[in-house]
């Protein structure tokens, strides 16, 4: 899930370390199988096995999803991997992907009926937006993951929820993902931007970052976190039309009991 403009406008870039992946040693690293399957299956390599008939194995994906583990464990972390379970019915941005893979399947079908030697590329763009995770790909998550021996759970709903779960009951240290809700739904430690070929990460610390939420809401409790969450909408929330940055921390503001200081940009 992400919140709107979230990390944009409360933690620019420049407010975090660029740290070194090697600052999670010893640590139970908890990791969004979903996020590194999405980038795997975003190369023209993996779109073009995930539509290939008759179905070939997703090699390509079995070997990004292993050097991924393979890196982290190298770093002297324990990765600890959770899959996505069902998909929530109330997940609009869901709804909204599923419309948009449809639409990218169409052209898709209409490109490769033109037979054009032109249109290589527009249909390796369109192949890539129509592949999802399917359960053959969390079954190659599942074999690696048994081959390296590393812990994987299934989530209910989705990962991130059970991540940060996790993280509160001191199953894991910090999670990595790439979705910007982890701040509302209370994650502490959570290494993201990260790269393929890089060792290179962005950490965030909410003793460290919530301050700069402080500074607008004049709280940075939980509560406040959601409300402000749900004004600037989510992939639950559609974004409301016409509500801006201002608009949405006003509305959370008054919501927050007691008085509170007066931050907000114009």
């Amino acid at each position: 899930m992400g919140i709107h403009n979230f990390l944009a406008t409360f933690f620019p870039i420049e407010t975090f370390r660029n740290d070194d992946l090697s600052e999670l040693k010893g640590l139970r690293v908890g990791i969004d199988a979903h996020v590194i399957l999405h980038r795997a299956l975003g190369s023209p390599a993996a779109a073009r096995q995930f539509h290939t008939l008759p179905s070939v194995p997703m090699t390509h994906v079995r070997t990004y999803f292993t050097k991924f583990l393979q890196k982290l464990i190298k770093k002297g972390c324990t990765p600890v991997v959770v899959t996505d379970g069902s998909n929530h019915p109330m997940k609009h941005a869901k709804h909204q992907r599923d419309r948009e893979r449809q639409a990218a399947k169409e052209k898709l079908q209409t490109l490769l009926g033109e037979r054009r030697p032109q249109a290589v590329n527009d249909v390796l763009g369109k192949m890539k937006k129509t592949t999802y995770v399917r359960s053959d790909i969390i079954a190659v998550v599942k074999e690696v993951c048994a081959e390296l021996k590393v812990e994987i759970y299934g989530a209910p709903f989705e990962a991130d929820w059970q991540l940060v779960s996790m993280e509160r009951q001191g199953l894991i240290d910090c999670l990595m993902t790439v979705d910007s809700d982890f701040i509302a739904l209370g994650a502490q430690r959570v290494c993201f931007r990260f790269l393929m070929g890089d060792d290179k990460c962005f950490m965030y610390n909410s003793e460290a970052h919530l301050d700069s939420v402080k500074t607008h809401l004049g709280t940075h409790s939980h509560e406040a976190l959601l409300d402000l969450a749900c004004t600037m909408g989510n992939d639950y929330i559609p974004h409301p039309f016409g509500t801006g940055v201002k608009l949405a921390l006003e509305t959370a503001r008054a919501l927050v009991p007691g008085p509170v200081v007066d931050r907000v940009a114009g």
